[in-house]
């Protein structure tokens, strides 16, 4: 239903699933394979006959306007609105410099837009300051309310260009640059 941009099926299936669940949280995993992915936007540049459809962030599915925290100190490299269906909407980027190595890009998608308009590059943000807001269907891509986290460690020069789901025969390369943020997002 969310390939098909049908909100109503989506929202609808999605809410009978946590219902039964007793959920309140509901969790995309990182390098989850999806059948979502169906448009012609994900067959693969870099595989032939390949399609791109594991999810290299980790997906956490609350209700529109749930506010995310920063998990630590950070400075904005980048923030913007994608406008497009089934792409970011709102969005942003966060550099931690880590104690150890070189820095780690963090991309937080489907936000507001009033989010992505918050903050400019350089302004910094310390660990528990509010970041941004889930954004609703209309701003965040089209899709379910949730924030995208996928962590990365280059730095792009647009980030809209880094991919957000890749080939399965590329695991090895993904997970080198992409990294599984879990144990950030659920502590684990």
């Amino acid at each position: 239903a969310s390939a098909r941009e049908d909100r109503t099926t989506a929202q609808r299936l999605y809410d009978e699933i946590m219902a039964k669940e007793g959920a309140t949280l509901a969790v995309g995993s990182w390098m989850e394979q999806r059948t979502v992915y169906s448009s012609e936007s994900y067959v693969s540049a870099l595989v032939p006959g390949a399609r791109r459809d594991h999810h290299l962030g980790c997906d956490l599915f609350c209700p529109a306007l749930t506010p995310i925290f920063a998990p630590m100190d950070g400075e904005f490299v980048q923030a913007g609105v994608i406008d497009i269906r089934l792409d970011y909407g709102g969005f942003l980027v966060t550099r931690h410099d880590l104690s150890v190595g070189a820095p780690l890009y963090a991309l937080w998608g489907h936000l507001t837009h009033a989010s992505a308009r918050k903050w400019s590059v350089g302004d910094r943000i310390s660990e528990g300051d509010e970041l941004a807001l889930m954004g609703d269907y209309e701003e965040n891509g089209w899709w379910l309310p949730h924030v995208h986290l996928q962590l990365c460690t280059i730095a792009f020069a647009d980030f809209r260009q880094m991919p957000g789901v890749g080939e399965a025969s590329l695991r090895e390369l993904w997970t080198e640059l992409f990294p599984d943020p879990t144990a950030l997002v659920l502590g684990a």
